[in-house]
């Protein structure tokens, strides 16, 4: 889906304010009719008409920006990256001073091809050159510091030498989001079979036993994202378009009772949302929950929010844990596909962002700890 709409911002840009910018060649009545059947080609997803067009014209008019422009991002659109940075080099050596927007498509062509240093220079000559619009700057800043940050993790490489858990635990599916016992004696997973469900498999010896599927708690539907208490014995997850869901996403629990775990019941709308309420992580003693969730009153599309147990067990209102770890832009929690790891600070009113590999929690005597 950001792929798509990364496409569809690509295309708004190229063909209009792109196709705008100064250029000293100016067409003739039939070259510009070229130029206008060739963009009404790729209006109507007709790309390869579009280019063969565009190509035409650029054999006559080769230093005709907008066309090259209109080409590279084709190209893109193509998933042809390759050539899309081919042409985004041109128009900009043609007219390095001209639409600041050439810099960041270029940059986003770069990344995709995994060109990381030069997408770092490229979002540092967009953020350069682009002084209005304040809130792409900042996006522009943050692709910059990530680009950067890959560049080096990439030259410099850390020992890293995974070892698979082997035939009892994998399988020719998908399987992802472990969580290990806080004994080490047991892994909770997610396994793709069409739909996600969990499986089990315990550890002795260092061997792990053949996963056995949760049954009872999974269903034809998807369960996954899940966090177990620290005893071992209080399970939440996230499910997906249940009947008795109040949002597309609700968080549900589980107990562990007599060897197996109970059937997941819904946490109720107190908890739970109309909007996707999803990613739980329980804290350490079990009594504060914070998770993932787009519902209203979040400051970007997903937030991080948080829920404690009362005196008297129960769960309360949810509410946002606010600035600074919750921005305008998406933010998720610290699991699965890390967006950005946080953690509380000794008053749960404070937060402080953590490093991208490990959340710190800062005590009172002002050290920081991993968590």
């Amino acid at each position: 889906m950001n792929r798509l709409i990364s496409v569809i911002i690509l295309f708004t840009v190229l063909f209009t304010s792109l196709t705008a910018q100064n250029n000293s060649v100016i067409l003739s009545p039939k070259e510009k009719e070229m130029f206008d059947k060739a963009k009404l080609f790729a209006n109507k997803g007709n790309n390869k008409k579009a280019l063969s067009t565009y190509n035409d014209l650029l054999k006559k008019r080769p230093d005709y920006v907008p066309a090259i422009l209109n080409t590279a991002g084709i190209y893109y659109s193509d998933n042809n990256f390759v050539k899309a940075e081919e042409f985004f080099a041109k128009a900009i050596k043609l007219d390095p001073e001209g639409n600041p927007e050439v810099y960041y498509s270029q940059a986003l062509t770069l990344m995709s091809l995994k060109k990381y240093a030069d997408a770092a220079r490229e979002w540092k000559n967009y953020m350069d050159r682009e002084k209005k619009n304040t809130q792409k700057i900042e996006k522009a800043r943050l692709q910059y510091e990530n680009a950067k940050f890959i560049d080096q993790a990439m030259k410099n490489p850390k020992p890293f030498a995974p070892i698979s858990l082997g035939p009892n635990v994998n399988s020719p599916l998908s399987e992802y989001l472990p969580f290990l016992s806080l004994d080490g004696s047991a892994i909770v997973f997610t396994r793709n079979v069409g739909h996600e469900d969990f499986y089990a498999t315990n550890i002795k010896d260092g061997k792990f036993s053949q996963a056995q599927e949760l049954r009872g708690m999974n269903t034809n539907q998807n369960e996954g994202a899940h966090t177990i208490s620290a005893d071992g014995k209080y399970m939440v997850f996230t499910a997906c378009d249940r009947r008795d869901a109040f949002g597309g996403c609700d968080l549900y629990f589980s107990t562990f009772e007599k060897g197996k775990w109970t059937t997941g019941t819904n946490m109720g709308h107190i908890v739970n949302s109309a909007a996707k309420d999803r990613q739980p992580s329980l804290s350490a003693d079990g009594r504060t929950l914070y998770f993932n969730s787009n519902r209203l009153g979040t400051l970007g599309g997903d937030d991080i929010w948080m829920t404690f147990r009362d005196n008297r067990g129960k769960w309360v209102t949810p509410i946002n844990i606010g600035s600074p770890i919750n921005t305008q832009y998406n933010v998720h929690f610290c699991m699965g596909m890390v967006r950005r790891c946080i953690s509380p600070v000794m008053d749960i009113r404070v937060w402080e962002v953590g490093t991208f590999f490990f959340p710190v929690r800062k005590a009172k005597n002002g050290v920081n700890h991993r968590t």
